[in-house]
C-alpha cells in the first residue's frame, strides 16, 4: 500500500474521530496527515513524513484554539425553550396574589401560571424574571 493511501486514510480515520466526538482536536490531526500524504509525493523518507505529520498537528491545535472557543461561545449564549422567555414582557389576565399563590400571565401566546412577590392587577404589562417548570416569576414593568 502507498505512502499517500496510509496518510489519506489516517485523516479520513481523524475526520470521522472529529465528527464522533466536537472538540476541535482531531480536525488538527486531520490536516497535518493531510500535509504528510501531500509529503509523499516530494519524499520518501517515513521519518521525515512522520515528522511533518507531528510537527503540522501540534502547529495547528493552538491556531484552532480561538476558532474553537468561539465556535463554542456561540452556541452557549444562545437561549432557547423557555430560557428564551427570560426578559420578555407579559401581559397580567389573572391578578397576580403571591398570598394566595394565584395567577396568570400571557407570554406571546401562551399562558402561564405567574407569581411574583408583590401582588400585581390584571391588565399591566410584567416582565418575566425566571421560569421554573409551569411557572413564570414576574415583576411590574415600570
Amino acid at each position: 500500500m502507498s505512502p499517500l493511501l496510509i496518510w489519506l486514510a489516517l485523516a479520513v480515520i481523524f475526520l470521522l474521530l472529529e465528527i464522533a466526538s466536537p472538540a476541535f482536536l482531531f480536525v488538527c490531526f486531520t490536516v497535518g496527515a493531510l500535509l504528510a500524504g501531500v509529503s509523499t509525493i516530494f519524499v520518501d523518507s517515513y521519518l521525515v513524513q512522520a515528522v511533518i505529520f507531528a510537527v503540522i498537528s501540534v502547529i495547528a491545535i493552538p491556531i484552532s484554539r480561538p476558532l474553537a472557543n468561539r465556535m463554542s461561545r456561540s452556541k452557549s449564549a444562545r437561549e432557547s425553550n423557555i430560557d428564551a422567555l427570560v426578559g420578555h414582557s407579559a401581559y397580567v389576565e389573572q391578578t397576580i396574589d403571591p398570598d394566595a399563590n394565584v395567577g396568570v400571565v400571557r407570554i406571546g401566546s401562551e399562558k402561564w401560571r405567574a407569581t411574583a412577590t408583590t401582588k400585581i392587577e390584571s391588565g399591566k404589562t410584567v416582565i418575566v424574571t425566571k421560569i421554573d417548570g409551569t411557572t413564570a416569576t414576574v415583576t411590574e414593568q415600570k
